[in-house]
């Protein structure tokens, strides 16, 4: 008789509460309880062939503003590294992941996404130079609906699950030196055997600095992160053999798949430096390592691991109008890089 989830008509009542709290001049608290995000407009349509995750826009107003304190990205280039970030707030409230398995007789409705029971946000900027975010939220544990012939049963399909993120930044030296730290805490309340592939709990930090000078046309930034995730073996050896590490590989001696872990951790680093004002010459130099074992995924976003990059780009601009143009740019770029072992992996150039 056809999917008895799809009858053509759906009722759903529910309640929930926003607000915003000044706490000082500088500090805004923002909450949501039970919120609906269903007027949000919806991801566009991607057709994914790759092994890799997509990587979509926030548009949920709760995690829009204020957004810019929380940003920690690796790089800011378009490299390998061009998305990664320590915090991608679309983690929270994601669609659940555990997919039970049916029979040809029986359907099954999955919840779009996971209910965020409630969250709240302190951020701002104070007058004497932190910048200060704090993100607490809890979302709801969910369930499959599963229909045999008529007899209705429950399956879990995400655990309940705690994310907190606190981001702290300090001018100095009138806005010239910026140095900042942040701490990302992920735990998972697993009670079903079904859900083991998942880690029970994710940790992340990172620190960051940046210079610049003669009137911001120069500057230097650099920053490290480390991350740790904890499970069951089962879950670590999904994060050895995930697309962004591949550890079962056999062409590669530098590390091996252990079946056994239950902690996987690693580390990367940013350094980059460069003219970016001031007259018409534009030039700098990046370098990105990012260990074997770093590993985001859970509150934030990394496509690849295990690799050292290298890039170098100069370029020559002018503004003003001359002859028949109104503009001009000029650029060359050139990049390479390398996995953990020093084997060479690609090199390119672009103009």
């Amino acid at each position: 008789d056809g999917d008895p989830f799809q009858t053509g008509t759906a009722w759903e009542y529910n309640a929930g509460l926003d607000g915003k709290i000044a706490v000082t001049n500088d500090l805004t608290l923002n909450f949501t309880i039970n919120p609906d995000f269903g007027q949000v407009e919806a991801d566009p349509s991607e057709v994914n062939l790759s092994a890799f995750e997509s990587y979509f826009q926030e548009k949920r107003p709760f995690f829009i503003e204020g957004s810019n304190i929380f940003n920690f990205s690796i790089s800011n280039g378009n490299g390998p590294t061009g998305m990664d970030k320590i915090f991608y707030s679309r983690r929270i409230g994601r669609q659940p992941r555990h997919w039970p398995e049916i029979t040809d007789k029986e359907y099954m409705e999955v919840p779009e996404f996971t209910r965020i029971l409630g969250a709240f946000k302190l951020s701002g900027k104070t007058r004497n130079g932190w910048s200060i975010g704090v993100i607490e939220s809890v979302t709801n544990q969910e369930f499959a609906q599963i229909d045999s012939l008529g007899s209705r049963r429950k399956e879990i399909v995400e655990p309940a699950t705690n994310y907190f993120n606190v981001r702290v930044q300090k001018d100095f030296n009138k806005g010239n030196t910026t140095i900042g730290g942040i701490f990302t805490a992920t735990n998972r309340f697993i009670n079903d055997s079904a859900l083991n592939f998942l880690p029970r709990a994710a940790y992340t930090g990172g620190i960051d600095f940046a210079q610049y000078w003669q009137d911001k046309n120069y500057r230097i930034r650099a920053n490290a992160i480390a991350s740790t995730v904890q499970g069951t073996p089962e879950s670590i050896l999904d994060l050895q053999t995930a697309p962004q590490r591949y550890y079962q590989r056999p062409d590669v001696g530098h590390h091996r798949l252990d079946s056994t872990l239950r902690i996987l951790s690693g580390w990367g680093a940013n350094v980059e430096g460069g003219k970016i004002g001031g007259g018409h010459w534009r030039f700098g130099e990046r370098v990105t390592a990012i260990s074997p074992g770093l590993e985001l995924n859970d509150q934030g976003f990394i496509r690849r691991a295990d690799f050292i990059t290298q890039a170098t780009w100069l370029g020559y601009e002018i503004w003003e109008p001359f002859g028949i143009f109104r503009s001009l740019s000029l650029g060359i770029e050139e990049w390479a890089g390398w996995d953990f072992s020093g084997r060479f992996l690609y090199w390119g150039t672009s103009a």
